[in-house]
This record gives C-alpha cells, sequence and structure tokens, in this order.
C-alpha cells in the first residue's frame, strides 16, 4: 500500500495522531475510530507497554501478559485506587484519574454497596 495515496498518509479509519503514529487510549470508548482491528492493536499496544487492563467503559479487560507485574499490585497502589474511587470527592468521572485495573473494580463495588445501597 502506498500511503503517498492517501490524505496525511495513513490509511483512512486509522486511530492515528498528525504524524501517522498510533493513539493508545486506557478507555477504548474514547477511540476515534471502533471496530475490531482498532480494539485489538490498541490492546497490544497496552500489553506492549506493560498495561494489562484496558477500559471499555464500564468494563476492564485483562491481558495475559505472561510475567508478573509487582509494582502494580501493591497496598499503595491498593491505597491509591481505595482513595481516588471511594474516600475522595471529585467532579466528574474520577475513574479518569487512575489507569485501568482491577482494583478501580473492586473499589466501585464497594463504593456502591456502602454509600449507594446498591449491590453489584
Amino acid at each position: 500500500v502506498d500511503l503517498t495515496d492517501y490524505a496525511k498518509g495513513v490509511l483512512p479509519m486509522q486511530n492515528v495522531d498528525e504524524h501517522g503514529n498510533m493513539k493508545c487510549f486506557a478507555d477504548m470508548v474514547e477511540l476515534p475510530f471502533l471496530h475490531e482491528a482498532a480494539i485489538l492493536y490498541n490492546l497490544k499496544q497496552r500489553h506492549l507497554d506493560n498495561f494489562p487492563y484496558t477500559r471499555t467503559g464500564d468494563i476492564i479487560i485483562a491481558v495475559n501478559p505472561f510475567q508478573w507485574f509487582k509494582e502494580i499490585y501493591t497496598e499503595k497502589v491498593r491505597a491509591s485506587y481505595s482513595n481516588t474511587l471511594v474516600w475522595e470527592d471529585h467532579e466528574g468521572d474520577p475513574r479518569k484519574l487512575v489507569e485501568p485495573h482491577v482494583y478501580e473494580v473492586s473499589a466501585l463495588c464497594y463504593k456502591g454497596l456502602a454509600f449507594g445501597g446498591q449491590d453489584q
């Protein structure tokens, strides 16, 4: 494929910046073009960047990295998610302040049970 045939040198419907570099999103709801290839490339890039979790709205997608990430499962990280998502007040969606993580799911479930009286 000769990319010079296309506007700005990129194929249509790709999630790239003005320089043709792929854009990666922590929440795939923000993908400008949502299709199977965009989802797979986004997950692949996040995996290569050592982010095993990706968000799609309220859903957390986990990609098995076949390695252990000690730095993302510490007590400090757990407390950060708890504080940001449960105990602190924020304008808008507090999930935008943290990377997708399984701790996000548990913190939001706890918040719903403790303060909203809603089960999961």
